[in-house]
């Protein structure tokens, strides 16, 4: 299990420094970086947007699918609609590339009987969109998303119309949570078997 989860945590590395890298030379090597205004004018946008969480700057062509109001996905034999809003939240409200790779990766992992999250105590920091943390639940885990308070009414909005279709209760273990790190880490102090997030980092029975 230890080497399985070490593995989890170099892949997603891996697919976030790669996306991004792929990104920066594509607008370096169009000489987008310095003279075009339309990536100026975009990343100004989001630079002086007081809702946005950080500054991205990406060519136009890469930043189209984070503008839709929603975008669909099938895991787990499941249709999952996550809901959008790069104008206001900004990176805490679109679908990463290494978010999708993640949970490809999660459900072929589980599928070959190489990972078993199973009743598994999974947290996921900055959760965002809340889409791996949602497959992680449908895999079984008891998940608990989290991400800052300016996000999480859209991450339980995604969280409910994904898996509460009717309403009710959740049809799996997943808990919605406020976590901005670094002040209110005493709220978690029951160990987690798996710990996702920008980090990358997932190991066996790590506290939070």
């Amino acid at each position: 299990m230890t080497k399985v989860l070490s593995f989890l945590s170099i892949l997603y590395i891996l697919s976030v420094v790669v996306y991004n890298i792929r990104a920066v030379m594509e607008v370096c090597t169009d000489r987008l970086c310095v003279d075009n205004p339309e990536v100026e004018r975009e990343a100004e946008k989001q630079y002086t947007n007081p809702q946005s969480m950080a500054l991205v700057v990406y060519n136009p062509t890469h930043i189209e699918p984070f503008k839709l109001p929603d975008r669909q996905f099938k895991f787990v034999n499941r249709d999952i609609s996550i809901k959008q809003d790069w104008g206001n939240l900004g990176v805490a409200a679109v679908v990463w590339d290494a978010a999708i790779v993640l949970c490809d990766y999660l459900e072929k992992s589980v599928k070959k009987s190489q990972l078993n999250l199973s009743n598994q105590r999974l947290i996921e920091l900055g959760a965002g969109t809340g889409l791996v943390g949602m497959v992680a639940a449908l895999l079984g885990a008891d998940v608990i998303v989290t991400d800052r308070q300016m996000a999480l009414e859209q991450l339980e909005d995604n969280v409910n119309k994904n898996l509460k279709p009717s309403g009710g209760s959740t049809e799996v273990q997943i808990n919605i949570q406020e976590l901005d790190w670094g002040k209110n880490l005493h709220e978690y102090t029951k160990p987690f078997v798996i710990i996702i997030g920008e980090i990358g980092r997932a190991s066996c029975r790590e506290r939070v």
